[in-house]
């Protein structure tokens, strides 16, 4: 299974995602489980026009 990978062995493709997860945590905190976040999050521009 290729989908979770050690950061370590991230390319540098999937280094934007890495960040927009991050900032996610910056912008709500840490609530301790989905349960707990009242709004709907937002993914940033790049993530929304990503073709799978």
């Amino acid at each position: 299974m290729d989908a979770i990978k050690p950061v370590q062995q991230l390319t540098d493709d999937w280094r934007p995602f890495q960040q927009a997860a991050r900032q996610v945590f910056v912008e709500i905190g840490t609530p301790g489980g989905s349960f707990n976040v009242d709004d709907t999050l937002t993914d940033p521009e790049f993530v929304e026009e990503f073709e799978k």
